[in-house]
C-alpha cells in the first residue's frame, strides 16, 4: 500500500523526519516468524533495493498474489520460433497497411 500522505515533521542539518499516512483505517499488522539466515537473506535483498525490510515484504508478498500467466513464457516463445521458421510470400508492409485500410473503409470486418 503506498501512503497517501507524505508530511515532513521537521529538517535536520542532515535528513527530514518524514511520517507515511495510509489511507486504509484497515489496515492490519502481519507478524512472521523467521530463522536468522532468511532474515539476513531478506535485509540484504531490501538494502540493495534501498527500500526498508518492510517495504521489501510487501512488494514481494503482492507479487506472489498475482495470477499466474494463463500460458507460460517459455511456451509462447515457443510458437514464436516456430511461426518464424515458416516461409510464406507477404507484401511490402506499407502496401499491407493500405490494403487492410482500403478494407475497413469499404465496411470489411477488420
Amino acid at each position: 500500500m503506498e501512503p497517501a500522505v507524505v508530511a515532513c515533521l521537521w529538517t535536520t542539518a542532515v535528513l527530514p523526519l518524514v511520517v507515511e499516512c495510509y489511507p486504509d483505517p484497515m489496515a492490519r499488522r502481519l507478524q512472521v516468524l523467521m530463522d536468522e539466515s532468511d532474515l539476513r537473506e531478506i535485509r540484504r535483498q531490501a538494502g540493495q533495493e534501498h527500500v526498508s525490510m518492510a517495504e521489501w515484504v510487501r512488494k514481494v508478498l503482492r507479487q506472489a498474489m498475482r495470477p499466474a500467466p494463463a500460458v507460460a513464457a517459455a511456451n509462447k516463445l515457443a510458437a514464436i520460433r516456430a511461426a518464424t521458421r515458416h516461409r510464406f510470400p507477404t507484401a511490402d508492409i506499407d502496401e499491407m497497411l493500405a490494403e487492410i485500410g482500403r478494407g475497413c473503409r469499404a465496411g470489411w470486418p477488420a
